[in-house]
């Protein structure tokens, strides 16, 4: 028997999904594990090249794994890298190092990377206890935000550099600003001449988007737009995705007024914790699952499928067939590796009493599978009845059945 705190956050989760609407939309499938690689380090990125998935952590290596046979990635060698964030750019891996320093990397071979050059991200001597945070590049333009500590006041120093020579990397702007007075920023994309940074300015209360214009040494200010709680930021075919629970796109077309374009629907307890491109496809993780969605018309992303099997909201990437996800908790993480195509049709979950029309009857047949126990409120078939399956039910119920 449940708890009865247990059984009372179910009845709140229950009026809470009696207030969604049903859409017909296609529905999720429980996307069994083909295996995993236990024991990794917290990983903060994950990229597929070629044959390889590279993982970042800030406390340990840069590991590489062999997908070859991807269905059995094989961890080949670690190599002595540590930091927040990386991105590639054709056949080259860009490291930003837990030392200060941007390393770059040959992947041209995706096996067997090797260092082509390093360098420090700033050299003001007046700056302490660097530490770089996002990197993005964009047609040899590399942009850097770092938190810097500047004569005893923390700040935040923007940087771009052009590498269109990787062996003598250019500095060709540069921005501070004292948390104070000016922007602490986090997230940031460049694109042609505007660098776009999610961030929040104490002295003047503003908070969200950032636009700065790379074309001009000291990186002045060209626009800003208001928008609370961004996590990420991200530029896919000169559109800008942004947003948390509730991603918005806005086009680049005029590169500092930021027109909203449309936004992914708000779907409970779907708060986005990585958005993937892949292959004319756009996919986001959350705590129910990856979601794939259809981006053809930016206005109104058309939700496709839901995998669901996950034990939380993973890092995820994607090679051929193959969905890669890392998730982490208690200091150490877990690589998984699944293959879409064995994603079963599970039919319409939400109907939970079979009576082909979802409604209160199906959540009242939901909780009293939960609270006795019974095997059939496991629906993620993780073999345990929990708030996972809570989680999960409510995603099927905002979904409907087709």
């Amino acid at each position: 028997m449940k708890s009865p705190m247990i059984v009372q956050q179910l009845a709140i989760c229950s009026l809470i999904v009696l207030n969604l609407p049903a859409a017909a939309e296609p529905l999720g499938c429980n996307l069994p594990s083909a295996g995993s690689i236990n024991d990794l380090p917290p990983v903060n990125n994950l990229i597929v090249h070629q044959e390889a998935i590279y993982t970042l952590s800030l406390e340990e290596e840069l590991n590489v794994f062999d997908i070859s046979s991807p269905l059995n990635p094989l961890l080949i060698q670690s190599l002595p890298y540590n930091g927040q964030d990386m991105q590639i750019d054709g056949n080259t891996l860009i490291v930003a190092d837990e030392s200060g320093n941007i390393v770059l990397l040959d992947v041209s071979d995706s096996l067997n990377p090797t260092e082509i050059n390093s360098f420090p991200v700033t050299t003001d001597t007046n700056l302490e206890n660097i530490r770089i945070g996002q990197i993005d590049i964009h047609a040899n333009q590399l942009a850097c935000v770092t938190a810097v500590v500047k004569n005893g006041e923390p700040g935040t120093l923007l940087s771009v550099f052009d590498v269109s020579d990787l062996q003598h990397p250019a500095q060709t702007a540069s921005r501070y600003n004292p948390s104070i007075q000016g922007a602490i920023l986090a997230n940031l994309q460049i694109h042609d001449q505007y660098i776009y940074s999610s961030g929040f300015e104490i002295s003047s209360g503003r908070n969200g988007i950032f636009i700065y214009d790379a074309s001009i040494s000291n990186l002045p200010e060209a626009g800003y737009r208001n928008e609370t709680s961004i996590t990420d930021l991200q530029i896919n075919d000169d559109l800008l995705y942004a947003g948390a629970s509730s991603r918005k796109i806005f086009d680049l077309s005029d590169p500092v007024s930021l027109v909203q374009l449309g936004q992914f629907e708000e779907l409970l307890f779907e708060s986005f914790s990585s958005l993937l491109f892949y292959d004319g496809l756009a996919y986001t993780s959350s705590r129910v699952g990856v979601r794939k969605y259809d981006i053809t018309d930016p206005s109104t992303p058309q939700s496709l499928q839901l995998y669901s099997g996950f034990d939380s909201a993973p890092l995820i990437a994607i090679s051929d067939d193959t969905l890669y996800s890392y998730s982490s908790s208690t200091g150490s993480g877990t690589l998984e590796y699944r293959s879409m195509s064995d994603c079963p049709a599970l039919g319409c979950d939400a109907d939970i009493n079979d009576d082909g029309v979802v409604n209160y009857f199906d959540v009242s047949a939901f909780l009293t599978a939960y609270i006795t126990a019974d095997t059939c409120a496991d629906l993620n078939a993780d073999e345990h009845i929990d708030g996972n399956d809570v989680f999960y039910f409510i995603g099927l119920y905002s979904n409907g059945c087709p």
